[in-house]
Formats: structure tokens, C-alpha cells, sequence
């Protein structure tokens, strides 16, 4: 299991993303940090969420957990924290 946190570009502080990666460090979890137009072109964000018949956010961070090959959407930096609650 691994997690995806897809965050913004460097010069956009983005507070969220930080805390995405706290959390997942502090659970002592396996994710990948994308930046948006960095690392992951924008086309390629798109795809992620349109493939998955979902609306493509405006906002980030934005989190998916791969299992067994196929990735989740989790959602926001809330939704990890939910998800996260009883590891």
C-alpha cells in the first residue's frame, strides 16, 4: 500500500500538502509526493481523476492510495485523516 499525495507547485505554499506528508510520515506510511506541473504534468492529474469517472478538484493537496495496483481516491488532507483515524 502505498499513498499518492498530489500537491501544488513548489512556489505555491500549499500548508495542506505539508500536513498530508506529516501524517503519513508519523503513521510511518509508504506515499509519493507529486507536485502538479512539476513531477506530474497537469494532463496527467486529469487522467487520474476523469479514468476514474470523478470531477477533477481545483484543490490540493488531492491523495490516492495504491492497492495491489489499483488506485483509490481518497481525497483531502481530511479525508487522510479520517482514513488514517484506526491505523
Amino acid at each position: 500500500m502505498i499513498f499518492h499525495v498530489y500537491a501544488g507547485p513548489k512556489e505555491f505554499h500549499c500548508p495542506w500538502c505539508v500536513k498530508a506528508k506529516e501524517l503519513l510520515e508519523r503513521k510511518e506510511k509508504l506515499y509519493n509526493y507529486h507536485r502538479v506541473t512539476e513531477t506530474v504534468s497537469r494532463e496527467e492529474f486529469t487522467e487520474l481523476f476523469t479514468s476514474k469517472g470523478l470531477v477533477v478538484p481545483r484543490t490540493v493537496p488531492q491523495i490516492f492510495v495504491d492497492i495491489g495496483g489499483t488506485m483509490h481516491y481518497i481525497g483531502t488532507y481530511t479525508d487522510l485523516q479520517t482514513a488514517l483515524e484506526p491505523m
